[in-house]
């Protein structure tokens, strides 16, 4: 097989040596974006929280920090959390004392 690359029509050629074809290989240039929708603010509301963070039963919750790490509910200090609920994150959580 021999390669070469064509620079300003942006393609790659591609003969095998053993049989008479060539191959063209376009190189699309620039990035493909998917249709997003933008994430509305209010999306996860915030609860400001000077107590401990009591949860109800019955679901299972995970608690994360900014950082990503789970942490154990009756323990947080201050600072921004985020509660996952069915694998769902539903609330933000802000500790300020």
């Amino acid at each position: 097989m021999a390669f070469t690359w064509n620079s300003v029509q942006n393609r790659t050629y591609v003969a095998n040596v053993v049989g008479d074809s060539v191959a063209v290989i376009r190189d699309v240039t620039g990035i493909e974006e998917g249709n997003f929708a933008p994430v509305e603010r209010d999306i996860f509301a915030t609860t400001l929280l000077s107590s401990p963070l009591q949860l109800p039963e019955g679901k299972k919750y995970i608690v994360f920090d900014i950082t990503g790490r789970v942490v154990e509910p009756s323990t947080i200090a201050r600072g921004v959390y985020f509660i996952e609920v069915n694998g769902l994150i539903q609330k933000k959580v802000v500790k300020i004392r």
